[in-house]
């Protein structure tokens, strides 16, 4: 096994990963879903730009109806520019006090986790509330054959790992230093304690994996 392969299988594990993407030089942080815990939550946002996302796979989000947001509103008459983008709605658990606090969107995103393996879709949409305060991104159904975003990177990372495309949701976050707001860059991470000895991993690292693996394939089913 090498050495790319042997970093991406600590996903399991629930150990977080980095990966870099040269083409806008930055750094995002990722856990799967279902190994979130509260402290590695307060991690990640100490480091995040703004706040958690969680990425989603197309074959997960088209069980729960979960639609491209620009999709929605290509034929609304708003006086804005408009651009396709992987984001979906913004949503809360029913039962959340304010969307906003770690509480809330931990039991969102376990909501999330559990459904993936009980495949209960209409139970979760029935405790789903819009528009709510975390952010979703839904990834291409070909993932990385066709397109390179982090929301395709992280969940094919999750696939490379061994895991299901159904399974892999991933809660992420662009880094930055908590202290003076700037983006993080891989040659300074060894300034981070918590951070420096995580499994770090280049988007084209992920790329030649992926494409020795399921180049041209769409229906990872």
């Amino acid at each position: 096994m090498n050495k790319t392969l042997s970093e991406l299988k600590k996903i399991k594990k629930g150990i977080p990963i980095l990966i870099y993407e040269a083409d806008e030089d930055e750094l995002s942080i990722g856990i799967l879903a279902e190994k979130l815990t509260k402290k590695k939550l307060i991690l990640m946002k100490k480091f995040a730009t703004s706040d958690v996302s969680v990425v989603l796979p197309m074959q997960f989000a088209e069980k729960i109806n979960l639609p491209y947001l620009h999709k929605l509103i290509e034929n609304d008459r708003l006086p804005f520019k408009k651009k396709r983008s992987s984001l979906t709605l913004l949503l809360d658990h029913k039962d959340a006090i304010t969307g906003s606090r770690d509480e809330d969107k931990l039991l969102l995103i376990k909501e999330f986790a559990k459904t993936a393996k009980n495949k209960k879709y209409k139970e979760l949409r029935s405790k789903l509330i819009v528009p709510g305060h975390l952010k979703f991104f839904v990834g291409r159904k070909g993932l990385l054959n066709e397109r390179m975003g982090h929301t395709e990177l992280f969940i094919s990372a999750a696939m490379l790992a061994g895991i299901k495309v159904e399974h892999a949701l991933f809660v992420i976050a662009t880094l930055r230093d908590p202290h003076t707001g700037k983006i993080i860059k891989s040659k300074d991470l060894k300034r981070y304690d918590v951070l420096k000895d995580l499994p770090l991993l280049s988007a084209e690292e992920i790329k030649v994996e992926w494409m020795n693996k399921y180049d041209k394939r769409n229906d990872f089913a």
